[in-house]
């Protein structure tokens, strides 16, 4: 009876720790990377984001849902990348999925105010009404992808 007990103790410690190594494979998610490598989307940078949040403005960003094919999303984050923001100022950037246009505000200070990080998600949503997702903020020259990346099919 003890050696039943202990193999169906192993059998359950072998599959709990399966189950949790395929929970955080799943957390980390796919990678995607804009066509010149200046910002890239993953649990891994929205983590780096996380950690200078409350420096970058009055409002936190939450990781935005996931929304849009990749395609979708990569023009977005190119169309971030290919903007010609100033290197010591922090810019909000919201996008359009099914246009691919950007709406961008570069803030006053190097802290945006709660008004600043809102204005292009506003003038996204008055131009088209959903699909405004924050796509990616700078600050302190580094680029911060807020997307989930949607998986690879």
């Amino acid at each position: 009876m003890k050696k039943i007990a202990t193999y169906a103790l192993l059998v359950l410690l072998a599959l709990s720790a399966y189950a949790g190594v395929r929970l955080w494979i799943g957390s980390q998610g796919d990678v995607l990377v804009s066509t010149q490598g200046h910002i890239s989307c993953s649990q891994t940078e929205y983590s780096k984001y996380t950690d200078i949040m409350l420096e970058a403005g009055e409002m936190t960003i939450s990781k935005q849902p996931s929304s849009g094919d990749r395609e979708q999303q990569l023009t977005l984050i190119n169309s971030f990348e290919s903007l010609k923001l100033p290197r010591n100022k922090t810019a909000v950037t919201v996008g359009h999925f099914p246009t691919g246009k950007i709406y961008t505000n570069i803030c006053k200070n190097e802290k945006c105010s709660l008004e600043e990080i809102a204005t292009p998600e506003q003038e996204c949503l008055t131009e088209h009404w959903n699909d405004c997702p924050y796509v990616a903020i700078k600050f302190r020259e580094n680029n911060y992808c807020l997307l989930e990346v949607e998986r690879e099919k």
